[in-house]
């Protein structure tokens, strides 16, 4: 671009009027001066207003035209610089209007309240949110002042003014106030900036933590809860971290050991063993790292010396990257039962050397006979008040599973939560079938008339709740042509145990599964036929099921003590038992029983 342009007015094609259209177009910047013979005063006024730089005439141009050529220049860079400051100025102008769109947006679409003020504490704008959150529309905020729904004489509202003051910045938790006059709990932060004329301005960020409070307290009472849940435990709860050492335990297991929590505090559970014990639980560890749940008893050493035997179910935690990160311990004090145990075993140890050395005196053989006896029925009344003092513990782990099913989110948790429910479910079930079987030889007969229709549809509905009765079909035709009488509890548990085996024995797989149970009465007898289409027994077990303790292999829920009892109390009900069945076919179980009518 050229620094300066002297054009001839008059041209006779292009003339200088022109020129100076296309340079103002071209190059606006640029002085322009018009040489001519002659130019009337009206022309040159027009020209100048117009933006020509000067005018030079052809006569005087060797005298003035160093002189209107400086001046020219001078003037034009004196305008560059107004030009540019101009459209600095513009540009800044856009730029805030920019930014001012942009906090603008930010300003009404936050979610928190944003409250802006002048040094001086007065209000200049707030954000829907915020006159949302308060219940007010922005004139009422802005008129009444912040003393509208902040309490100015808090401690904690003058500590937060000091340190904005004093650091520029701040956040402080208060409580505000609503257009109705309720309270809740919010979190401020505030900042002091420059806006764009260099005028120092205040923001505060409002954000109302109610639920935030309310989950918090949520936690803290569920934690008291379940805090004192395991303090009032009466089984010893013990948790380790992954090194093994200890990390917490409750009252209960204080007891138990004798010694107080801070004791426990970081030592190993091979601390509170003997020697042999230390040798047993360091072979067992690496099982438990695994992540495989465990129930063993196991002999603790107390503070005061004393041999503490314990029934202890541990649980692994495992994280979801499959890493051990510790264990959990429930521990039940059975040194008494133990004792009592080994001294019954003693006893009877005793009993059969006396019976076999005194077999040639029947006076003294009677004598130790009747010994037996008596000590076989405390044996039996021992068994029945063990596993009835085990379901208390039992309960209480139940009761415990529920709470932590209830209030945890954890998928982790709630795995290895399930694995403890089926190992307590599956003990439950065994001690059930003991208590039965101790109650089917100490107690007798109790011969009622019995309806079987009401006994079956009350059992069969009760049953239906098991995980694995949801599919089944169920069948039952019952004709009682003559009254029936015999033992009501007896002949509840003969039913249980096998409904309960036809339900958890079913094809899992199977479209329609289903169980009938058909019974008629005659003046003597009754017939009960009880049919599934499970998995069936193969033939040779046919007379081994009814053994205590037989369980077929790859049966991992039974108990193997069910069909005995239900064989046990057949026979004393004076009655027989019958099975058919094929591996894959089903099973059918005729029994029939005495009518044992007065």
């Amino acid at each position: 671009k050229p620094d300066i342009i002297l054009f001839n007015y008059t041209f006779p094609t292009f003339d200088g009027p022109a020129a100076f259209k296309l340079k103002e177009k071209l190059s606006p910047l640029t002085p322009f001066i018009y040489i001519s013979e002659s130019v009337g005063e009206e022309t040159a006024v027009e020209c100048i207003k117009s933006g020509v730089s000067d005018f030079i005439l052809k006569e005087s141009l060797t005298t003035t035209l160093s002189l209107k050529l400086n001046r020219a220049l001078k003037n034009s860079k004196s305008y560059k610089l107004d030009y540019e400051k101009k459209l600095l100025e513009i540009k800044r102008i856009d730029e805030l209007g920019q930014n001012e769109a942009k906090f603008r947006a930010v300003f009404e679409n936050s979610v928190d309240g944003i409250l802006l003020l002048v040094t001086d504490g007065n209000l200049l704008a707030a954000n829907p949110a915020l006159c949302k959150m308060l219940q007010k529309t922005e004139l009422e905020i802005i008129n009444k002042g912040k003393d509208a729904f902040i309490d100015s004489t808090n401690p904690k509202f003058k500590l937060f003014l000091h340190e904005r003051q004093r650091y520029g910045k701040a956040k402080a938790e208060l409580t505000l106030v609503r257009k109705d006059g309720s309270t809740f709990p919010a979190e401020l932060s505030s900042v002091v900036f420059d806006d764009y004329c260099g005028e120092k301005r205040t923001s505060i960020v409002f954000r109302d933590i109610t639920m935030q409070k309310k989950a918090k307290e949520a936690l803290k009472q569920s934690e008291k809860k379940y805090r004192k849940i395991i303090e009032m435990s009466q089984e010893g709860i013990w948790l380790f971290d992954e090194d093994q050492k200890t990390i917490f335990a409750n009252k209960k297991m204080g007891e138990i050991l004798e010694y107080s929590l801070a004791e426990m505090m970081g030592k190993e559970i091979s601390f509170f063993m003997d020697e042999e014990g230390k040798k047993i639980i360091s072979k067992l560890i690496q099982r438990k790292i695994t992540g495989q749940t465990n129930q063993k008893q196991y002999k603790y050493i107390s503070k005061s010396g004393k041999e503490i035997w314990a029934n202890v179910v541990e649980n692994p935690f495992i994280d979801s990257t499959g890493i051990y990160k510790g264990r959990m311990i429930m521990v039940t004090d059975i040194t008494e039962s133990k004792k009592n145990l080994e001294k019954l075993v003693q006893l009877n140890e005793e009993l059969a050397f006396k019976n076999q050395e005194n077999e040639s005196r029947a006076v003294e053989l009677s004598h130790t006979n009747t010994q037996l006896l008596k000590t076989n029925t405390e044996l039996d009344r021992f068994v029945y008040s063990v596993s009835h003092d085990l379901r208390s513990p039992l309960t209480s782990i139940v009761g415990l599973i529920s709470f932590i099913e209830e209030e945890s989110l954890e998928t982790d948790t709630l795995e290895h939560i399930n694995m403890i429910k089926n190992s307590v479910n599956r003990l439950d079930e065994f001690i059930k079938n003991i208590l039965s079987y101790s109650r089917n030889n100490r107690t007798g007969l109790d011969v009622v008339p019995i309806s079987i229709l009401q006994t079956t549809t009350g059992i069969v509905n009760s049953l239906k709740g098991m995980k694995e009765a949801g599919d089944i079909r169920f069948e039952i035709d019952i004709k009682e042509h003559h009254p029936f009488c015999s033992d009501q509890l007896r002949l509840n548990t003969l039913l249980e145990n096998l409904i309960s085996n036809a339900i958890k024995y079913h094809k899992t797989d199977q479209i329609d599964s289903f169980i009938k149970i058909e019974a008629h009465t005659n003046h003597d007898k009754l017939f009960l036929s009880i049919t599934d289409n499970g998995i069936g027994i193969a033939p040779e077990h046919h007379n081994k099921i009814f053994e205590m303790f037989f369980r077929l292999s790859g049966d991992k829920n039974g108990t193997g003590i069910g069909l005995y009892i239900v064989k046990e109390t057949i026979q004393i009900l004076r009655g027989s038992i019958q099975v058919h069945s094929k591996e894959g076919k089903g099973s059918t179980f005729n029994i029939t029983l005495k009518n044992l009518k007065p």
